[in-house]
């Protein structure tokens, strides 16, 4: 199901998606520094992989005004 839809997106989409799934929550300055992507780029794909479902955000405990990323477990790609 979340394969199907992997397929659709961007690359950029898919790379972060990558980039989460395998390192764990990050927030985005840790994104930007792991893909090496532009800001907006990453932005983008942030966006579109929270509109698909296939990435939540959550506030970071320790500094409020950051936003960690995080593919909601469990994910199974088909």
């Amino acid at each position: 199901m979340f394969a199907n839809i992997l397929r659709t997106l961007p690359p950029s989409a898919n790379f972060v998606f990558y980039v989460l799934d395998r390192l764990g929550p990050l927030p985005r300055n840790r994104i930007l520094v792991e893909t090496k992507l532009p800001d907006r780029t990453v932005g983008y794909a942030l966006e579109i992989l929270l509109k698909k479902g296939l990435v939540t955000r959550m506030l970071d405990e320790k500094d409020a005004r950051l936003r960690i990323y995080q593919v909601p477990s469990p994910i199974i790609l088909t």
